[in-house]
């Protein structure tokens, strides 16, 4: 995702949306606010699960995409910057908003759900599986957790993993892009399917 948009516009949006945002949950993502950006306009979306809030704004969008942003932090970032339009680009687990020659990048949670096509090797969920699953891996609090299921056959799988004495994220896994302690676990789960 990448789009720039005038900054005082953002901010105001922002203040909108802190409303919807909580403060004390047990899920983080509901501390964050939700950006998509596309056709033109960057949607933004805020709840604490008993107030939902969206705001929206037209902005260039040099490419479409979706990220959860740490609100507060987020806001801080953007109403701190250069009274002039800002520059916001989302990877896969951070942000980075810059504008003149500040420049800041927060980490942030991947937002909707992802595909593995089973077609190469280091895009498998399971070894020696080619089957498409649909889902999502996720990292909250140290633990580890992922929902994936397969519409074709009806298969699932939900896990979760926590205590673990390493860093699970220190690199990548034999076979694929999942992290070592994720391999291992999608590894012994699909032996049960």
């Amino acid at each position: 995702m990448k789009f720039t948009c005038d900054r005082s516009a953002l901010v105001d949006k922002l203040g909108v949306l802190a409303r919807g945002v909580s403060t004390r949950s047990a899920l983080p993502v509901l501390s964050g606010i939700l950006l998509q950006a596309g056709e033109g306009r960057l949607d933004l979306f805020s709840t604490d699960m008993e107030l939902s809030i969206r705001a929206n704004l037209a902005t260039p969008v040099e490419r479409d995409g979706e990220v959860v942003v740490p609100a507060r932090l987020f806001t801080d970032v953007v109403r701190n910057l250069p009274d002039e339009e800002i520059s916001i680009e989302a990877g896969e687990a951070a942000v980075k908003v810059s504008a003149g020659r500040a420049a800041f990048s927060l980490n942030a949670w991947a937002a909707g759900i992802r595909i593995i096509t089973g077609e190469t090797e280091g895009d498998r969920l399971f070894a020696g599986d080619e089957r498409t699953w649909f889902g999502h891996f996720g990292e909250a609090y140290g633990l580890l957790a992922g929902v994936w299921a397969d519409p074709e056959t009806g298969d699932a799988v939900i896990y979760a993993l926590t205590g673990s004495a390493f860093d699970p994220y220190a690199d990548e896994g034999p076979t694929s892009t999942l992290t070592p302690i994720e391999a291992q676990i999608l590894e012994q789960l699909g032996r049960l399917l």
